[in-house]
């Protein structure tokens, strides 16, 4: 991705926006989806750098009752897919699973809470990536 610097400033402004297409939850049990770009504030999606294991976590801020709504019991799934604007680049387009949700607070009418997630590899064994071999050291 290319980058700018401004030299003044030092703040890096990059040339090519993402657009987020897709952020959906989703229950397994009821098949509800929802979609939350209206209410996140932000989003991390963390790689390993073996590429085996990806996760995240979204940060929630909403005044409305999504929580109630949509409670999150285990069996969510979180779909996320997000591009260039101008499509430079290859679309990121993965499926999560839930697995916890926590920082939740209230101020004043707002409810703040960070939802994390995790790829099928980190659900079935954050260690496997022990038992993969390589080609090179």
């Amino acid at each position: 991705m290319s980058t700018e610097r401004e030299s003044s400033n030092n703040i890096l402004y990059r040339n090519k926006s993402c657009k987020l297409d897709i952020l959906h939850i989703t229950n397994f049990k009821t098949d509800t989806t929802y979609d939350i770009r209206a209410v996140f504030n932000e989003l991390n999606i963390y790689s390993s750098i073996d590429g085996v294991i990806t996760s995240g976590d979204v940060s929630i801020i909403e005044q409305g009752n999504l929580i109630d709504l949509l409670p999150l019991d285990g069996r969510e799934f979180i779909e996320i897919s997000f591009n260039s604007e101008e499509a430079h680049y290859k679309p990121f387009h993965r499926l999560f699973f839930i697995y916890a949700v926590d920082n939740v607070s209230e101020v004043k009418d707002k409810r703040h809470y960070v939802i994390r997630f995790t790829d099928v590899m980190g659900m079935i064994n954050p260690n496997f990536r022990l038992s993969i071999t390589y080609n090179k050291k």
